[in-house]
């Protein structure tokens, strides 16, 4: 469920970046959006999508207007499939592409893009390519979406480059007060915030690329990490090790069987598992009067044991609470029922449905992403890649 939402809005945000570009390049730019650029830059870039050259392309990379250098990345990107690489041109848009990504110049949204673009002009180049000592610095500026790309593509980082990114991230990485809590006049504090919280990231990215390279303490690590009070830090953990038992993402199991043959014909872990990554996904995103009304609501109980089965007693408790707030009737056995309540609660209340529940519980609430990951590795045979093949 969670994956294939993700998969929309990933097209989603191709198209919106696709029509801005549309724009930007279709049509006539003001003199305000074109201070920067010169009269032969305004006309060579005045070209529809679809009807590029590559030697509008490589005008595009080689420009020193940052958004058209942008703009030309975000249309290779969409369009890729679509153009005719040969041997010359391939090799100029490698060396361009590797120096704008080097270089760390690029729109990091742009930036973004360059290594897909990269392993598809040459799949044996990139690795040799992001496997560098300058690559991987822990200062640099692309070091989050390179790991995030070779964890991505199961590529192994040498021990030599990963092993000092994880003492580092171990060691620093922490983000003990929240940014509200930071007054916007203390710069310096914030300035560390900022600093920590990009350094949390490549933490949990390198994490990730450790399952992909393990050595003798991997599992150790990951485990201890998966324990860690940093929701992040533990989900990243917990990837790892399913990764590293060789297991599917849990999520997609379950969902990809639920979908084909039904939830009747899950087993008992892949129904636990679905129930309660459908439950997380509404409620985090929208609260509980977001969840209700949809199929996996009519199986409240359920999911009330398999979050104490899971280890998550005080999330079964928050449920509970919930449940007992609806009314004397308490919550309707069908889905428009359940809509039909939500609605007259959204009338009714004038906070947010629940809202006060949820404050009535003085306890941590457990995060339910590691827990369902953690979960899945104790019933393995319900997981493997194989599943759903």
């Amino acid at each position: 469920m969670r994956l294939g939402i993700c998969r929309e809005l990933y097209l989603a945000v191709g198209m919106l970046q696709l029509l801005t570009i549309s724009i930007l390049i279709g049509c006539k730019q003001s003199d305000s959006q074109s201070t920067n650029r010169t009269d032969d830059q305004k006309e060579e870039f005045q070209v529809p999508i679809g009807k590029w050259t590559s030697d509008d392309i490589l005008d595009g990379l080689r420009t020193t207007d940052a958004n058209i250098r942008a703009d030309t990345i975000f249309w290779m990107g969409n369009n890729f499939q679509e153009l005719e690489v040969k041997p010359d041109l391939q090799k100029e848009l490698i060396l361009e592409l590797e120096k704008l990504y080097a270089s760390e110049e690029l729109e990091t949204r742009a930036a973004e893009y360059i290594p897909r673009l990269l392993f598809e002009l040459d799949q044996h180049r990139i690795a040799s390519f992001l496997l560098t000592p300058k690559m991987l610095q822990l200062e640099h500026l692309r070091l989050l979406n390179t790991l995030r790309w070779l964890q991505a593509k199961g590529v192994k980082v040498p021990h030599e480059y990963l092993l000092p990114i994880l003492k580092a991230g171990r060691e620093n990485g922490r983000t003990e007060r929240r940014l509200g809590d930071i007054p916007k006049g203390d710069l310096r504090a914030r300035e560390q915030y900022f600093r920590r919280a990009r350094l949390k990231q490549v933490y949990c990215s390198a994490l990730k690329c450790y399952a992909v390279s393990p050595d003798e303490n991997t599992e150790k690590w990951l485990r201890a990490e998966a324990r860690n009070s940093d929701d992040l830090v533990s989900i990243a953990a917990a990837s790892g090790l399913i990764r590293l038992a060789g297991l599917d993402d849990p999520h997609r199991v379950a969902d990809s069987l639920k979908r084909k043959q039904g939830l009747e014909a899950l087993t008992e872990s892949q129904r636990v598992v679905w129930l309660l990554s459908v439950y997380n996904f509404y409620v985090g995103g929208g609260g509980h009067a977001d969840f209700f009304g949809r199929e996996a609501s009519l199986y409240c109980d359920e999911i009330v044991s398999g979050l104490k089965e899971v280890g998550a007693p005080n999330q079964a408790l928050l449920l509970t609470k919930v449940l007992n707030s609806i009314g004397p009737d308490g919550l309707a056995d069908s889905i428009q029922g359940q809509r039909s309540q939500m609605q007259k609660l959204w009338s009714e209340t004038e906070d947010v449905p629940f809202r006060e529940v949820a404050r009535e519980i003085k306890v941590p609430l457990e995060d339910i992403d590691t827990l369902v990951l953690l979960y899945a590795l104790e019933n393995p045979e319900d997981f493997k890649k194989e599943t759903v093949e």
